[in-house]
Parts: structure tokens; C-alpha cells; sequence
């Protein structure tokens, strides 16, 4: 979309082509927005359902890492390209990928905390227990059950 935004104008598009890449920027966000409504609701399923087996192998920890140095190579590359176009759309991708980036750390380092025999509290206690959780009044009326 961002070769279409950065035409000339014409008789037809007296001002250009810009907002097309606003819309490819507003609809990546739609995009977001989904996967993360998505992502909200299996996260409550299973915080509230049955606990969730998790095989640490190796060869998924050595793919998350994998992952993790091909998207910063994106990252990188998509935020350069988006300062030299000063391209919103190649600005907010980038800012995808670094999110995926952090996202993976965070799997990664779950995965190497069960590889090593690390057990914590159920994740619906360590998401409440925090005293400073922003969460914490959505967990008072559960208290209850998990008491």
C-alpha cells in the first residue's frame, strides 16, 4: 500500500495518494486489535479452566529464539525504512515486530523456567497476588474460589 500512497497527484486525485496509507496504517490497527480480543479470550479460558500441560522441548525454545533474531532483523529494517519514507504504516510495523519480539521473550523465558523445574502459583493467583496490579479489584469478587 505504501508504493500506492506515495503516487503523484492526478486528475482524479487532486491531492495524492496519502491517505491510502493512513488506511493501511488504521486497518493493520483493526488487525491488532482483533488478534488481541482473540488472545484476551483464550488467556481468561484457560486462566479459569484446567491447567495447561506444557512440553518445554528444544527445539521449540531454539525456534522462539530463532524467531526472535529474524523479527529483530525486520524490526529494524521496517523502522529504518520508515524514518527515510516517513511512512506511518512502515512505522507502525515496525512497532508490531518489536512487540513481537517481547512477546517471545516472555514465552522463551516461560519455556526455560519449565525446562528447569521452575513451578509457581496457579497464573490466576500470580496474575491477583501483585499488590500493585492494576488488575487487582477485577480479581476481588474471584477471591473466593481460589481461596
Amino acid at each position: 500500500m505504501s508504493s500506492y500512497a506515495v503516487r503523484i497527484a492526478e486528475l482524479l486525485h487532486l491531492y495524492g495518494h496519502g491517505r491510502a496509507e493512513n488506511l493501511a496504517a488504521f486497518g493493520e490497527g483493526l488487525i491488532l486489535l482483533l488478534t488481541a480480543a482473540v488472545i484476551a479470550f483464550e488467556a481468561v479460558r484457560r486462566l479459569v479452566g484446567e491447567p495447561v500441560h506444557v512440553d518445554p522441548a528444544l527445539y521449540a525454545m531454539a525456534l522462539v529464539a530463532a524467531t526472535m533474531l529474524l523479527e529483530i532483523g525486520r524490526a529494524s529494517t521496517l523502522r529504518w525504512a520508515g524514518r527515510r519514507w516517513h511512512s506511518p504504516a512502515l512505522a507502525a510495523a515496525a512497532q508490531n515486530r518489536f512487540a513481537d519480539i517481547f512477546s517471545s521473550a516472555g514465552v522463551l523465558a516461560g519455556l526455560v523456567g519449565v525446562r528447569f523445574g521452575l513451578a509457581g502459583p496457579t497464573p490466576a493467583r500470580a496474575f491477583c497476588s501483585r499488590p500493585s496490579s492494576a488488575a487487582r479489584p477485577a480479581c476481588w469478587p474471584g477471591a473466593r474460589l481460589t481461596s
